[in-house]
């Protein structure tokens, strides 16, 4: 069985982000695990409006990552 298939890749993934002040900056990200992912599924669904409004928040938090480490 290739378990690479199932687990989540280490190898940082490179994006172009253009922030709030306009700025574009080169940020790395990790792929999320299956309990980040349930994290933000359940968040999202949340009958408390302040825990479906910081979901996405926590979500990019979660796989926000440096280049170098890829953690």
């Amino acid at each position: 069985m290739d378990k690479s298939r199932i687990l989540v890749a280490s190898a940082p993934i490179e994006r172009e982000v253009t922030f709030s002040d306009g700025t574009v900056e080169k940020c790395y990200f990790k792929q999320a695990s299956g309990a980040v992912w349930r994290r933000w599924n359940e968040s999202e669904r949340s009958e408390d409006q302040d825990v479906r409004i910081h979901a996405m928040q926590r979500l990019i938090a979660a796989c926000l990552c440096e280049k170098e480490i890829g953690r």
